[in-house]
């Protein structure tokens, strides 16, 4: 018997008690009930462990020290039991309570070989829209030359993959992009029509201070991970060319 699809969600935490709540809340109202949450904390001073002892029923949790969000990311995928894992940050969270919902409805569709699926991301400020970062394949793929490629806090990922292929843990903010310069292929990826997730973006890698270490660290990635495979990002591109307008849209 095919078992229901399993989502976890993983999350990196370090002194992240103003919004923490929301975003555990948000995972915790699904109408999809078949997920769980995975925290990697690196050791916080500031309420976030008595937030996360307050939701012990949900959340499995560790504290301890770390090197960087990616190296608690590395951490905490070897608990994870999701048959796909979504990465959120303690201040983002799930658009409403059926996006988890609206999201298995097309997994559980998906071929074997797809090994990530990404939807639509909401970002603003203190929770208030500011934007919507809609992006079809072939958008994807031609982000991948100058910028972050796919919507990290909206993209599924296979966990057994993720068991296999780590984060680079040198980058500090841009270890997420380099992930998916690495693996991301035209015949590995998928696009949901789901609005999954909300960006806070006074997050780190939003953050005014950040900038020019992001910067830096795109700068590295395009020519350590992007240049060696141009060819088949342009084969890509070509291939999605004709689709481009098509894949846009919400589920109802």
């Amino acid at each position: 018997m095919n078992h229901p699809l399993r989502i976890s969600i993983i999350a990196a935490t370090y002194n992240a008690s103003a919004q923490l709540e929301r975003m555990l809340r948000s995972v915790e109202t699904q109408q999809y009930p078949h997920w769980e949450i995975i925290v990697q904390d690196g050791g916080s001073t500031d309420g976030t462990l008595d937030i996360l002892r307050r939701h012990d029923k949900s959340v499995s949790w560790v504290s301890e020290p770390d090197r960087g969000i990616y190296d608690a990311w590395n951490k905490a995928v070897p608990r994870a039991n999701g048959d796909w894992a979504l990465f959120l940050g303690a201040d983002d969270f799930l658009m409403d309570d059926r996006a988890l919902a609206q999201c298995v409805h097309f997994l559980k569709r998906l071929d074997a070989g797809i090994v990530f699926a990404y939807g639509v991301l909401a970002m603003g400020l203190d929770g208030k829209l500011t934007g919507i970062l809609d992006r079809s394949r072939h958008k994807v793929f031609s982000m991948f030359i100058s910028d972050m490629g796919l919507p990290f806090p909206a993209t599924f990922i296979r966990t057994d993959f993720l068991k296999k292929h780590s984060f680079d843990s040198v980058y500090k903010i841009a270890g997420d992009f380099a992930f998916c310069a690495d693996h991301i292929r035209l015949d590995n990826v998928a696009r949901l029509p789901v609005c999954v997730s909300f960006f806070e973006l006074s997050g780190v890698s939003s953050s005014e201070s950040s900038r020019k270490r992001l910067l830096r660290e795109r700068l590295r990635i395009l020519r350590n991970n992007v240049e060696p495979r141009l060819e088949d990002i342009t084969a890509a591109l070509i291939a999605t060319a004709d689709s481009d307008e098509l894949e846009h849209g919400f589920i109802e």
